[in-house]
């Protein structure tokens, strides 16, 4: 959830990969609001698109991996 709020706040379009995919793209507004929820936040959005729970205990090598593919999309 950490993550998902810094991402909030620092981001002006969010992409969310599920599997090694890019699954959608968008403003943490609009991937909000596309849940259909009036109180939706970022990781509701999250497990909307990805339809999983979210693991906060990722390893290391994802979290890289993940931040490697972000700096690439700019």
């Amino acid at each position: 959830t950490h993550y998902m709020e810094e991402a909030e706040s620092l981001c002006d379009r969010v992409g969310i990969m599920n599997q090694g995919k890019l699954v959608t793209v968008g403003s943490p507004e609009e991937l909000k609001r596309a849940t259909g929820r009036t109180d939706a936040t970022l990781e509701d959005a999250f497990r909307f698109f990805t339809q999983e729970s979210y693991d906060e205990g990722g390893s290391f090598r994802e979290l890289r991996r993940t931040r490697r593919f972000a700096r690439r999309l700019g």
